[in-house]
């Protein structure tokens, strides 16, 4: 009989992995198999609607490999959706495109460098095809240091007489990627109505702004990263995950650029906090402990952790919206580049908000530490046994969960049963974000 809540909980396991293929079978009967390749499903393609609340703004576009996409292609996308998923070393590497990549470097005077590169290759030394990843390496640096340039402009002078000034950071999660970049398309007070979509950030800051008051940011950093918006389900979480830790990293580069006095707010969803989780320290330890793919994956990052810095600015705090993460990324939070002494770590205040009820990180209550993990964001264990260990007085957990019996939850009830919406414009209508954003900002 011991045997038996193990024999039970495979049971349901299994039955959850029957359930999503034969779902994706079903589908695939009635419409198209849509994949990442296709344009409109990338950052890029992103069309950011201007918010109104006249705080200056910086957008970082990435693309699934973490790199920053440069101001120029962003003027002119339409080319790139002719190469596989928009990467720029698969656009550059185009012997259409070399005029427009030497242009590239000539503007962040690489001319130099790159010279060096092209000789190596003439020599031998070098293949065309590492020389052109090696211009991009190059290119990824200056326009970090770009962004870091445009986030200490736009600090300056913004201050409210009395109050520290501060750099919001926004990061949506996975299954963004339209055109529209939409928010969530119900309405507030019918779900069963849909409305047309929503420009992202620029409804998310209308809903932030009663909440950081008298005291708004000094400016906004809006990240867009290929969260594999409409990919095929099966293994998507971990897809998305790799996706999201290498646009960590490109995260890392920015703020390493920037002044370490700079005060960061940094409000993630979903799978948003993997990027931010990279962006600040070391995350070593394996989402899926014996898989050999993140065993691989894993050394991959470990040499670009001992590449890049990590932020050491003081005055940080990080609220993370249900995280569809495993808590275990915490487990590495002293971890940073270079090592230092605990003591010497900046502190950072870290507010988790949970949902166990949310059917996306549960997984409609079956397996949300499988297939790809998503615990953090439902499961209190996760927060206990690893956020706080590493953060201690300096971690919150706000429960998201609502009485869905109760007809003022009615907005939040995904269908008819008994989860929630996972939508992140919907997080900032319940009651409990009054609680989340006074961590957060005040």
């Amino acid at each position: 009989m011991r045997c038996l809540p193990y024999f039970l909980r495979a049971s349901r396991q299994l039955a959850f992995a029957v359930l999503v293929i034969g779902c994706q079978l079903l589908s695939s009967c009635f419409r198209p198999f849509v994949d990442t390749r296709k344009a409109k499903y990338h950052a890029i393609f992103t069309q950011p609607a201007p918010a109104a609340d006249g705080i200056k703004t910086i957008r970082a576009f990435m693309a699934a490999d973490g790199q920053l996409y440069p101001d120029a292609l962003l003027a002119s996308s339409a080319g790139l959706a002719n190469y596989h998923d928009c990467l720029l070393i698969n656009y550059y590497s185009d012997p259409a495109n070399k005029a427009a990549l030497d242009t590239l470097i000539a503007t962040h005077t690489l001319s130099a460098k790159a010279a060096t590169l092209d000789a190596a290759v003439g020599t031998g030394e070098l293949t065309a095809q590492a020389a052109i990843a090696a211009k991009l390496a190059l290119v990824q640096q200056a326009l970090a240091k770009q962004k870091a340039t445009e986030i200490k402009t736009a600090l300056s002078g913004a201050a409210v007489p009395g109050a520290v000034p501060y750099l919001l950071i926004l990061i949506h999660g996975y299954n963004v990627g339209q055109v529209e970049h939409a928010a969530d398309t119900r309405d507030a007070t019918d779900p069963a109505r849909r409305l047309a979509p929503r420009p992202y950030y620029a409804e998310l800051r209308k809903a932030l702004a009663p909440h950081w008051g008298s005291q708004p940011p000094a400016a906004i950093l809006e990240v867009y990263w290929d969260g594999l918006q409409k990919n095929v389900p099966i293994g998507i979480w971990k897809k998305g995950q790799g996706n999201a830790r290498r646009t960590g990293l490109a995260l890392r580069q920015i703020l390493a650029s920037t002044d370490s006095s700079t005060a960061l707010r940094v409000l993630t969803h979903s799978s948003g906090g993997i990027v931010a989780t990279h962006a600040f320290w070391n995350v070593t330890s394996p989402y899926s402990p014996g898989s050999r793919k993140y065993q691989v994956l894993n050394d991959t990052f470990n040499a670009y952790y001992k590449r890049w810095p990590t932020p050491t600015h003081r005055n940080v705090r990080l609220g993370m919206i249900v995280p569809a993460m495993p808590g275990i990324a915490f487990a590495d939070f002293a971890n940073r580049t270079p090592q230092v002494q605990n003591s010497a770590i900046p502190p950072m205040s870290v507010i988790i908000g949970q949902n166990r009820n949310d059917y996306a990180v549960s997984k409609s209550g079956l397996a949300p530490g499988r297939f790809g993990a998503t615990s953090l964001g439902c499961r209190y264990i996760q927060y206990a046994d690893y956020v706080l260990p590493s953060c201690g007085s300096n971690a919150h957990l706000i429960d998201f969960a609502q009485d869905l019996s109760k007809a003022s939850a009615q907005p939040f009830r995904h269908g008819r049963g008994k989860l929630e919406e996972h939508s992140w414009y919907l997080y900032l209508k319940r009651p409990q974000f009054v609680d989340f954003a006074r961590l957060l900002f005040n």
